[in-house]
C-alpha cells in the first residue's frame, strides 16, 4: 500500500504524493516550485505534532510525516545558519 506524504506551504496549502520515501524539498517542490528554491531547511510535522527539531532538505519522509518550509526570513532561519557555520569552523 502507497503510504501518503503531505507538504504545506507558508499558505498551508497542502499536497500529497502517493510516492514513499520522497525528500523534503521533493515534497517541497511538489508544493510551490519556485517558493521551494527559497527553503533551507523543513519543519517536520509527525501525525500532526511538530517537532522539536528542523530537517535538512534531503531528509526522507515517512508515512504520518508532512513538512513546511523554512526561508532565509523564517524565525527558525539565524539558527540553521549558526548551526551550519559552526560546522565549517
Amino acid at each position: 500500500m502507497p503510504q501518503v506524504i503531505k507538504a504545506v506551504n507558508e499558505n498551508n496549502q497542502l499536497n500529497q504524493t502517493s510516492s514513499s520515501g520522497i525528500s523534503a524539498f521533493e515534497a517541497l517542490k511538489g508544493l510551490d516550485r519556485e517558493g521551494s528554491k527559497k527553503a533551507i531547511a523543513a519543519r517536520l510535522f509527525r501525525n500532526e505534532e511538530k517537532q522539536e527539531d528542523p530537517v535538512d532538505l534531503g531528509y526522507r519522509l515517512s508515512e504520518g510525516e508532512r513538512v513546511e518550509p523554512i526561508t532565509p526570513d523564517s524565525p527558525e532561519a539565524l539558527e540553521i545558519y549558526r548551526h551550519s557555520t559552526a560546522h565549517l569552523l
